[in-house]
């Protein structure tokens, strides 16, 4: 019992938090998706950013961010840092289109 708690804890973590994320981001999408025509659609956004931590914005171009671990974080016991993004595009009730990144 011990070894699969050591297991899961050491060697599955990461996998099992990323797939939780993407889960929650999905869900974020799906949200975004069905409200995209609500006037409360700002609201929504605001608190998927507050209670979730999922960033949800308007851009023409989006560029997942880089992020610099520098020479003191090159060792190769550490995981480099991910941001999980999803680039979407919505198509508004007035034909216009509505381009967004979601990052978690």
């Amino acid at each position: 019992m011990l070894v699969v708690l050591w297991l899961s804890q050491t060697v599955f973590l990461n996998d099992i938090y990323k797939f939780i994320r993407t889960q929650e981001l999905n869900q974020a999408i799906s949200l975004v998706e069905r409200e995209i025509n609500s006037p409360d659609l700002e609201e929504i956004l605001t608190n998927l950013e507050e209670e979730h931590g999922i960033y949800v914005g308007l851009t023409a171009d989006f560029v997942p961010p880089i992020r610099d671990r520098g020479p003191a974080l090159t060792d190769q016991r550490t995981s480099p840092i991910e941001t999980i993004t999803e680039v979407r595009v919505f198509l508004l009730e007035n034909g216009r289109t509505y381009r967004s990144p979601f990052l978690r």
